[in-house]
């Protein structure tokens, strides 16, 4: 919450800034705090909601506890993804074309590099089946 309320003063200094330059500076900065505040806060809740579930299914069976697990650790993963990809694209006017182009051309490079590696072991497990 300290950091919300930073960056909400932050947003309103940016407000009152003589620049335009430094208006938009400080607006950016307040947005990218409120991201990560608001990606903190959001990862906060998700303890907190999974701590209250597991307390109540405490005498249930471990594969709920592991199912309640993994769903933990997955909103997490997706919170933090989602705090990033808002921070990389929308705030730093990251290009996201650019960045699935590098990425398909690098997930080819790295697709020949593996080739044999990548043929020796499905060889091997079909192999032996």
């Amino acid at each position: 919450m300290r950091i919300l309320l930073f960056a909400a003063a932050i947003w309103i200094i940016s407000l009152f800034s003589r620049s335009i330059l430094a208006s938009a500076f400080w607006a950016y900065v307040a947005a990218t705090l409120t991201t990560l505040g608001a990606t903190w806060l959001s990862l906060r809740f998700i303890d907190v909601f999974f701590d209250v579930r597991e307390k109540r299914l405490a005498a249930g069976s471990s594969e709920i506890i592991s199912f309640m697990h993994l769903g933990r650790k997955l909103l997490k993963v997706l919170a933090v993804m989602s705090g990033a990809l808002f921070i990389f694209f929308y705030i730093a006017g990251i290009n996201l074309t650019a960045v699935i182009a590098g990425l398909g051309v690098g997930g080819i490079a790295v697709a020949l590099a593996a080739q044999k590696t990548l043929e020796n072991l499905f060889g091997g497990i079909t192999g032996r089946v």
